[in-house]
């Protein structure tokens, strides 16, 4: 492919990434409603070793739900 399509596919890409999370961040995906923690800001920023595993955790979770609703679309 040529820089030029890559670039275009790559921007694509980026704006329906940035478009799901939005979405996911709208309907409360990110945050924890019993203690209202913002489960984005552990992932990219753990504060100490508990958070960082929490991060792990919380990482692990989102790829398995994903990986569910893959399932369930085939």
């Amino acid at each position: 492919m040529s820089n030029t399509i890559e670039s275009n596919l790559e921007n694509v890409i980026e704006t329906l990434v940035n478009e799901c999370h939005q979405a996911s961040l709208n309907s409360g995906w990110w945050r924890h409603d019993p203690t209202g923690l913002d489960l984005a800001r552990i992932i990219n920023n753990p504060q100490g070793p508990l958070e960082g595993l929490l991060s792990g955790l919380i990482v692990t979770q989102k790829l398995c739900l994903s990986h569910s609703e893959i399932s369930e679309a085939m």
